[in-house]
């Protein structure tokens, strides 16, 4: 009987420690999740604003370089009809 006794208060305390130590990971990990969900959700935010605003120049720069490439277009097309009428004459 106090042999029983002993190894059920034995197989308690084992128990116990499991269990402090289930309740101990699962608190670090909450606490973790509730810290880290949020950093990561700011990080992704902050990410892709700038990622948008490089967008926005990039567009901004292509546009301007479109526009070029036409006043280039223009200066060559019109050099190249000086060249044909010089060549004419």
């Amino acid at each position: 009987m106090a042999d029983e006794k002993s190894l059920k208060f034995a197989e308690a305390d084992s128990v116990k420690k499991f269990a402090f130590f289930g309740v101990a990971v699962s608190t670090i990990a909450t606490l973790t999740a509730i810290i880290a969900v949020p950093m990561l959700c700011l990080h992704m935010q902050n990410v892709q604003s700038g990622l948008q605003e490089e967008l926005v120049f990039c567009k901004a720069k292509n546009s301007d370089l479109k526009s070029e490439f036409f006043k280039l277009d223009k200066i060559n097309s019109s050099i190249l009809e000086l060249i044909i009428n010089l060549s004419i004459y």
